[in-house]
């Protein structure tokens, strides 16, 4: 008997979050170098393992209808959802701290995509 969540296509939902999980990680490897509060926390690295490890857990699901490997599927998927949620509040806290790193724009139409990025980011944090 097939569980009420295995009604969505959790292959297509695993192969892109296996996917996205990579691309994170390839993310991380290139910007190590950097001294930034994403690269200090180290986000790319655990992030993606979360998406790899979700992404693995629905494939395998779907190849063998255990519940246990169902339940162990979701609260993956919930905890890379929350990991998801803690790299884009690090990621506007790096958008903030470069912003004032940035110098002041003069012309606006040069610096229009720079300014609205900022406020955004700014805006989201109040």
């Amino acid at each position: 008997m097939p569980l009420p969540a295995m009604k969505v296509d959790l292959k297509s939902l695993g192969t892109i979050q296996t996917m996205i999980g990579a691309v994170i990680f390839m993310f991380g490897i290139v910007t190590q170098n950097f001294t930034t509060v994403s690269v200090n926390s180290a986000v790319m690295y655990w992030g993606s393992l979360c998406f790899l490890i979700s992404g693995a857990l629905a494939i395998a699901s779907v190849d063998h209808h255990r519940p246990c490997l169902v339940k162990s599927s979701l609260v993956m998927n919930l905890i890379s959802t929350v990991a998801a949620i803690i790299a884009l509040v690090v990621l506007f806290v790096d958008v903030v701290h470069m912003a004032g790193e940035l110098p002041p724009c003069e012309d606006l139409e040069k610096c229009a995509l720079i300014q609205f990025i900022v406020r955004i980011s700014l805006f989201s944090h109040t």
